[in-house]
């Protein structure tokens, strides 16, 4: 038997338990702002906002004290660089806008995503055990029931007051955590961690409930009529489909294959039916001026992505007539980009899009290395492994990227995305993690 050396740490070993504890505590405190931010969204004068712009920093810099003050393995030391480089990128394109007289918003958030979040698994060796997975995975479920209950609470009429605002119908979408597109993306997440209780329970009852519980979910989804993450949703649940039936052997492969294809089909149709129901439903029951929707039918949006050809061309546009944004990128990508387009908007509609305009050609080839990283991982952890929370979390992993095409989930700092990028970074790391050690058994 080969023995190693006593300086070499594998990733369930701990030779500084008062700095595991102080990392385990630095994740409970980003759970718990995660919690209010939640709960509590814009309401509050701008409360939870201002926690999660401002103190998230606070328990990534408790994280990273007490990750450097013991040994550090070969794989969390890579996720570590990577992460420093990332910011020390991010603090010198901040440092050059506040020159030029702009003012840097929202810096502790980005400090949490890569200096806590991508890190977390391998720099604590939870990879292994998996016990702050199982913290992280149930706050966002419990996002899931919170929405669920917005949903019929809005479908009701019984919204209360103070919820108003922030729970309302944006033309005939449902909207909530600040807009329909993140409210399913954030339920898509959800879905995603109630497949992976499904492959781990194994009594009757608790897989039929939380069959019936996947379904709700999917419904509000569907209200929020946000087609990217509905596809994405459905890719999800057959993937979920294809990883509990495949077996050894093509036949049993090939069933698997075709019961996630029927099934992502079926479930397509249905909220598309669903969603045009609800439509004509609100249509019939309020005025034509009360209800503004930007989308239109799947013909047009199929041909143009809901517009965003047309925002990205403008994104280009504005690229060449603004060459500095290559170097050092600008806080300005919304108005530069509107200038070019034949509407207004806010960001470029693209995660690798914005990340080019926030941090320039730096910032954009960091990205894709990730980018790169993740769905290698991803692909290799669902391929091989059989355990439903690694192999969902690989799904999910590859379907929060694709919707990320069509929207600035990750690398940028909007306070709204950072549920999103906090998740699909700490899965990231478990996904890195897991796929270490199924390199050492294939």
């Amino acid at each position: 038997m080969q023995l190693e050396h006593p300086s070499v740490k594998t990733i369930g070993q701990t030779d500084n338990p008062a700095a595991r504890r102080v990392q385990y505590g630095s994740l409970i405190g980003l759970l718990a702002i995660l919690g209010c931010y939640f709960l509590i969204e814009h309401r509050g004068n701008g409360v939870a906002w201002t926690w999660m712009e401002r103190y998230t920093v606070v328990p990534a810099m408790l994280f990273l004290g007490a990750t450097l003050s013991g040994r550090i393995t070969r794989q969390a030391g890579r996720h570590l660089i990577f992460g420093v480089v990332f910011l020390a990128w991010f603090a010198a394109t901040k440092a050059l806008h506040r020159i030029e007289g702009v003012e840097a918003s929202n810096i502790g958030t980005f400090f949490c995503a890569y200096g806590m979040c991508l890190p977390f698994a391998c720099a604590s060796g939870d990879g292994e055990r998996g016990q702050g997975l199982k913290w992280i995975l149930s706050l966002y479920l419990g996002l899931g029931v919170l929405l669920v209950l917005y949903g019929l609470m809005l479908l009701g009429g019984l919204v209360p007051g103070f919820l108003q605002d922030s729970v309302h119908w944006d033309g005939t979408r449902f909207s909530a955590m600040s807009h329909p597109n993140i409210c399913a993306t954030l339920l898509m997440i959800s879905i995603g961690i109630s497949l992976m209780c499904w492959g781990k329970w194994k009594k009757l009852w608790q897989r039929v409930l939380l069959i019936l519980w996947i379904g709700a979910q999917f419904g509000i989804l569907a209200l929020t009529n946000a087609r990217t993450t509905t596809v994405f949703t459905c890719v999800l649940l057959g993937g979920g489909l294809f990883c509990a039936l495949r077996k050894s052997g093509w036949k049993r492969f090939a069933v698997a294959c075709l019961a996630a294809v029927v099934l992502m089909g079926g479930l397509f149709v249905g909220s598309q039916r669903l969603s045009k129901a609800h439509k004509a439903n609100m249509e019939d029951s309020r005025t034509v001026g009360e209800i503004h929707s930007t989308q239109y039918g799947w013909g047009s949006d199929i041909r143009n992505l809901n517009n965003r050809t047309e925002i990205w061309s403008s994104a280009a546009k504005g690229l060449r007539d603004n060459p500095r944004i290559f170097l050092e990128g600008t806080e300005y990508s919304g108005l530069i980009i509107s200038q070019y387009n034949s509407f207004q908007v806010y960001h470029a509609h693209n995660s690798w899009f914005q990340v080019l305009y926030d941090m320039g050609v730096p910032g954009l080839l960091l990205a894709l290395v990730l980018t790169a990283v993740a769905v290698y991982d991803a692909l290799v952890v669902f391929w091989h492994n059989p355990d439903p929370v690694k192999s969902v979390s690989a799904i999910l992993v590859l379907c929060i990227l694709g919707c990320s095409a069509l929207e600035p989930y990750l690398f940028g700092t909007y306070v709204s995305n950072q549920p999103i990028q906090f998740l699909f970074l700490l899965l990231t790391g478990y996904l890195d993690c897991w796929r270490a050690e199924l390199k050492k058994r294939i």
